[in-house]
């Protein structure tokens, strides 16, 4: 008997989310804001109605019903309502060591996976003895496999859809956070941050502070913090460090990196490697 030769398909995986930290719907009041944030884990926005504006990176943009916005891990990231009315919305968190590209734009969504998403949302809540997500505690059953499958299908599904970039509507916070990034291995103090860019110290102050949550050189430690991370992860010595950033002393760096992190820069350095 003549022996049948099988076609071999592999399949690769696209989107590996391997640990939830957060999964909540809620409302925002108008006039009310979220505080500015980074961490070191993706995070979805979906709004259900009304909407949300978005400052992130060096764009602030407004998503409307049905639409979503994907945080990378360490971007910096605030929500608000501009709106006359209360919004809803809905956010997950996650780990996801493999995971599609995602730009730095707006995804409109189908209501159907509008629905998948609050009911994700939903099938976690119900199941989840306290607020804290990780570890997952469960109720009764374990439904790890099931949020990370249909979280997973999700997001393909939403990414490959349409996107549009973002429409930024203050191009003078846009001009202050791309100064801030390009002169992140500088020692520049808010003075002279001011006279870079051709603006009045309270003009800087009042303008990031209205759309980051934050005050300009909070963030700007923020920005050497995560170049910092960076640099001892491939291996650069604390001195190193210390000296690409501008940083008066090597105590100074260190000062400043645990205070940010926790640890000191030796101690995450060798919990890295």
């Amino acid at each position: 008997m003549e022996e049948r030769v099988y076609p071999v398909f592999p399949l690769q995986k696209a989107i590996d989310i391997t640990a939830l930290h957060t999964a909540f719907a809620r409302q925002m009041e108008t006039e009310r804001t979220s505080s500015g944030e980074i961490h070191n884990f993706w995070e979805i926005l979906v709004v259900s109605r009304g909407e949300i504006s978005v400052a992130t990176g060096q764009d602030i943009f407004t998503l409307g019903k049905q639409e979503m916005v994907i945080h990378k891990p360490m971007e910096f990231h605030r929500h608000f309502n501009p709106g006359t009315q209360a919004s809803t919305y809905g956010v997950i968190s996650f780990d996801a060591p493999l995971m599609l590209p995602a730009e730095a734009m707006t995804y409109p969504l189908a209501p159907e996976l509008v629905q998948e998403f609050f009911a994700i949302i939903r099938l976690i809540r119900e199941n989840t003895v306290t607020d804290k997500l990780s570890p997952l505690a469960l109720r009764g059953r374990d439904i790890s496999q099931e949020v990370k499958s249909r979280l997973e299908l999700f997001l393909l599904q939403a990414l490959a859809g349409d996107s549009r970039p973002h429409r930024n509507f203050s191009p003078e916070y846009k001009k202050i956070m791309a100064f801030l990034s390009e002169n992140v291995h500088a020692g520049l103090t808010l003075p002279e941050i001011a006279r870079q860019l051709h603006m009045s110290v309270s003009n800087v102050k009042l303008i990031f502070s209205r759309y980051s949550g934050m005050g300009v050189m909070k963030y700007y430690t923020n920005l050497k913090m995560q170049a910092a991370v960076t640099y001892l992860g491939e291996g650069l010595s604390v001195k190193e460090v210390a000296e690409r950033l501008s940083y008066s002393s090597q105590s100074a760096f260190c000062t400043a990196f645990k205070n940010h992190t926790g640890l000191p820069p030796s101690q995450y350095s060798s919990r890295r490697g």
